[in-house]
Parts: C-alpha cells; structure tokens; sequence
C-alpha cells in the first residue's frame, strides 16, 4: 500500500514539473523571437533612415532628368522602399502608417521630373522633411522610455513584458508627415 502513495506523489510530481519546465522553455521562446523581432525592426529602421537620408541630401544639389545625382537619388528611393517593406512585414500591427511612408516616396519617386522644377528653396525644405521622416522612424523603434531598444546596455530586460515597438504616436507624426510631402508634390 505505501509503495503504491509513493508512486502516485511521484508520478504527480514528475507531471508537475514536466509541464513547469515545458511552460518556461515555450516562455523563453518567446521572449527569445519577442527579442529577435524588435532587433529586426530596429535594424530594418536604421537601414530605412541610412537611404532616405541619403537621398535627402542629395535633394539639394538637384535631380535633373538622367544626371548620375537623379540615379543615385531614384536608387536611394528604391533602397528606401526595400527596407521599409522588410519593416512591414516584421511590424504587420503598423502597416497603414507604414504604407503611408512608403506611398510619400513612391510619389518622390514617380514625381522625379517635378522635382527637378523645385527651387533651391523648395528641395531644401524638403529634403528637411525627408531627413526628419527618416530619424523620426528610428525614434519611434528605438524608444528608451518605451523600453523598446534592444542594444545590451539600453535594452529591455529578458522578461519585460509592456508596450512593445514602435511608440505608436511618433509612428503616426511621421505618417502625418509623409502625408504633408505626398500633398506637396500632388499634381
């Protein structure tokens, strides 16, 4: 009869801490992935802003049709464009605003020979914004206070569980933003 408890507690016990230990290996996974996920975003972003201010900058200098700073700029775009739909696919909770950074350089893009006509002035300005859309991005994934950067020293610790990237009211500025440049260059 005693052997008979003791197997039961046992087999109770080994159940208990199986399933314990298989809850805590799937936890792990995914703050593991949760990690992973953010590191993504966040190099994706930098990679966006490395392009779109690259093109910003040389906005200023003039995009005349087929000159080597027209190409160079449209590729720019193009990079843009590329990680910037890398970031939508990581970040499918934000897609609209997303969408709506991606639409501002498509209109930039298709509307290469109206910013040609721009004054110093008016491609100033712009590339402005363009450089501001770009830093602002980055901001809204690596937010510190939002405790979602994800560097060692800065970086959430393992089991944090809050608000995840990006800081959606930055996110959204930067929409409005690109919004106010797609209306710029609208026809």
């Amino acid at each position: 009869m005693r052997t008979s408890v003791s197997l039961k507690y046992f087999t109770i016990s080994l159940t208990l801490v199986t399933v314990i230990v298989a809850a805590g290996l799937t936890w792990t996974t995914q703050r593991i992935d949760m990690h992973r996920n953010w590191a993504s975003m966040l190099r994706e972003t930098q990679h966006f802003r490395t392009h779109i201010e690259s093109a910003s900058n040389l906005l200023p200098m003039g995009v005349e049709a087929d000159s080597p700073h027209q190409r160079w700029f449209s590729a720019e775009l193009d990079y843009s464009t590329w990680s910037l739909n890398e970031l939508r696919k990581l970040d499918r909770d934000h897609e609209v605003p997303l969408m709506i950074i991606d639409d501002m350089i498509l209109t930039l893009r298709d509307r290469l020979p109206q910013l040609s006509t721009l004054n110093e002035t008016e491609r100033i300005s712009m590339a402005k914004m363009m450089y501001t859309i770009g830093e602002d991005v980055v901001t809204a994934y690596f937010n510190i206070l939002n405790y979602t950067s994800v560097d060692d020293l800065t970086g959430p610790p393992f089991w944090y569980s809050g608000p995840s990237p990006p800081d959606e009211g930055m996110l959204d500025l930067v929409a409005e933003m690109s919004k106010n440049v797609t209306k710029t260059l609208a026809p």
